[in-house]
C-alpha cells in the first residue's frame, strides 16, 4: 500500500479553520435556539424540547441517508468538499430565518419556527458528515490524524466556545428580536467565510474506490460494524453529560446565582484553559499513555467534575465563594470533553478501517453520520430535559430586559441545579463501563487490523491513490 504523504502543516491549518464558523453555528443554535424560542418567541420549553426530540430521531434516519449520498458521489473535486459547499450555502440561509421575527399567529410560530429548526439540522448535516469524513481522506497514518484530528477539534470548539462567549455579549441584558437576528446573521457570514478556506485548500490524497451502497445497505453498515456500536453507546453518553451542562448552564447563572454575566467567563475558562489545553495535549497524551488509559481518565475527572459541582452548590448554594468549586468543577468537566472530542473523531477514522477490514468495503460517511447525529441527539435529549426542568420547577418566563416574571422558588433553583450537575453522572458512569467492555480497536489488535487491512487492499488491487 502507497503510505500518505506528509500533510503540509498549512493544509492542517486551512482544514481545521472551518470547524471555527460549522461550530459556531453549532454553538448558537444548541446553546441559545432554545432560550430564544422560548423567551423571546413565546414557545412553550416543554413542547419545544419534545419537537426537539423528534426531530433528532428524524436526524437520525437522515444523517445515515446523507452519509450514503456522500459516499455515492463521484465527481471531478472528490466527493467531500462539494456537499460541504451546498450545505454551508443552504444552511447559512436557513440560519437566518431562523432568528427572523414574523407577525404569525402562536400556532403559525410553532409551524415556522420548528420547520426552520428541522431544515437547519438537514443543511447542518450536509456540511457536518463530509467535514469529518475528509481526515481519513487527509492521511492514513495514525500519528498525522492525531494531529490533524486534535487541530481541527481545537478549532472547532474553540468556535462553540466563542459562541458561548460573545453571545451573552452581545446581545446583554437586551433579549430582543432584533438582537438574535443580528447573532443568526453573524454566524452564517462567519460559517461561510470559514469553511470556504477547508473547501478550497484541503486535498483528498487518500481515494479509495469503493461500491455504491444502497439505502438498504446502511443498516448493513451499522448492524455489521460492532465498534461503531460500542462507539455510538459510549459517546452519545458522554455527549449527553456535556450537552447538558452547555445548555443549562445559563440558566444556572441567571436564574440561580443572578450573575448571567459569569456564564460567558465560564465558558472562557472551560473551553480555552481547559477543553482547548487538552486538545492541544492529546497527540502527546495519547502516545505517551496510550488511547484506552486517557479516555477513562477523561470519563473519571468528568464525574469528579460534576461531583464537585453539585456538592458544593447544594451544600453552600449563598456561600461567597460557591463559584471557586463551580470554576474547578467547570474546568475539570471542559477538560475531559476536549479529550474525548478528539478521540472519538479518531476512533470513528480507525472504526471506518475496521468496518473496511471487516467487510471488505469501505463507508467514511456513513460511519462519519453518528458523530453528527450524536451531537444532535444530545443536544435534543438535553431539550428535553431543560423543557422538563423549566416545567416541573415552575420556573418564569423573563422579560426583554432578561428579568424573570417572578420569584424562583429553592426547589426550582435546585430543580435546575440537579438537571445540569447531578444528572449529568449518571450518563458517564455507563459510558465508562461500555467502553471498557466493548471497544477494542487499540494496541496490538489495532495494529494488526491495519497491517492486514494493507495486505487487503493490495489483494483487491484498491492500494489508495495519492493524489
Amino acid at each position: 500500500m502507497a503510505r500518505s504523504l506528509d500533510v503540509p502543516f498549512a493544509e492542517k491549518i486551512a482544514y481545521s479553520f472551518g470547524g471555527v464558523g460549522k461550530d459556531f453555528v453549532y454553538g448558537v443554535t444548541f446553546s441559545f435556539y432554545t432560550i430564544f424560542l422560548n423567551q423571546v418567541v413565546g414557545l412553550d420549553p416543554l413542547i419545544t424540547g419534545f419537537f426537539f426530540f423528534a426531530a433528532r430521531v428524524f436526524d437520525g434516519i437522515n444523517d445515515p441517508l446523507m452519509g450514503t449520498l456522500v459516499d455515492n458521489t463521484r465527481t471531478r473535486w472528490g466527493k467531500f468538499r462539494p456537499w460541504m459547499a451546498i450545505g454551508v450555502l443552504l444552511n447559512a440561509t436557513i440560519l437566518v430565518l431562523m432568528f427572523s421575527g414574523f407577525d404569525l399567529s402562536l400556532l403559525g410560530k410553532y409551524y415556522f419556527y420548528f420547520t426552520m429548526y428541522l431544515l437547519w439540522g438537514i443543511t447542518y448535516t450536509l456540511m457536518d458528515i463530509p467535514y469529518w469524513s475528509l481526515i481519513p481522506a487527509i492521511s492514513a497514518t495514525k500519528d498525522e490524524r492525531n494531529v490533524i484530528s486534535s487541530l481541527a477539534r481545537l478549532f472547532s470548539y474553540g468556535g462553540t466556545a466563542l459562541a458561548g462567549v460573545l453571545v451573552p455579549i452581545l446581545i446583554g441584558d437586551d433579549w430582543s428580536m432584533e438582537n438574535f437576528l443580528n447573532i443568526g446573521f453573524i454566524s452564517a457570514i462567519l460559517c461561510v467565510f470559514t469553511m470556504l478556506f477547508t473547501i478550497t485548500f484541503t486535498r483528498e490524497r487518500i481515494v479509495i474506490p469503493t461500491e455504491k451502497i444502497s439505502f438498504r445497505g446502511i443498516f448493513k453498515v451499522f448492524s455489521q460494524n460492532d465498534q461503531l456500536l460500542a462507539y455510538i453507546f459510549t459517546f452519545g453518553l458522554f455527549y449527553l453529560s456535556s450537552q447538558v451542562m452547555s445548555m443549562a448552564g445559563v440558566y444556572y447563572f441567571q436564574i440561580v446565582l443572578n450573575r448571567v454575566e459569569l456564564m460567558s467567563l465560564f465558558l472562557l475558562v472551560g473551553g480555552a484553559g481547559g477543553a482547548g489545553v487538552s486538545m492541544l495535549a492529546y497527540p502527546l497524551l495519547a502516545n505517551k499513555f496510550g488511547r484506552r488509559s486517557i479516555y477513562l481518565f477523561a470519563m473519571a475527572i468528568t464525574v469528579l467534575g460534576f461531583a464537585i459541582m453539585s456538592f458544593f452548590s447544594y451544600v453552600f448554594p449563598e456561600h461567597p465563594y460557591l463559584l471557586v468549586p463551580v470554576f474547578i468543577g467547570g474546568w475539570l468537566v471542559f477538560f475531559a470533553l476536549g479529550i474525548a472530542a478528539v478521540g472519538s473523531t479518531v476512533m470513528l477514522a480507525d472504526v471506518v478501517d475496521y468496518g473496511e477490514w471487516k467487510n471488505g468495503y469501505r463507508t467514511e460517511n456513513i460511519i462519519f453520520s453518528a458523530q453528527c447525529f450524536l451531537y444532535k441527539f444530545a443536544g435534543a435529549f438535553t431539550s428535553v430535559i431543560i423543557g422538563i426542568t423549566l416545567r416541573i420547577g415552575n420556573i418564569p418566563t423573563l422579560d426583554p430586559e432578561g428579568i424573570p416574571t417572578q420569584a424562583v422558588t429553592e426547589f426550582g433553583e435546585n430543580a435546575i441545579i440537579f438537571s445540569l450537575f447531578t444528572l449529568p453522572i449518571f450518563f458517564v458512569i455507563p459510558a465508562a463501563l461500555i467502553y471498557m467492555k466493548y471497544y477494542k480497536l487499540n494496541g496490538k489488535y489495532h495494529e494488526d487490523i491495519i497491517e492486514d487491512l494493507h495486505e487487503q487492499r493490495k489483494a483487491r488491487g484498491q492500494a489508495p491513490d495519492e493524489e
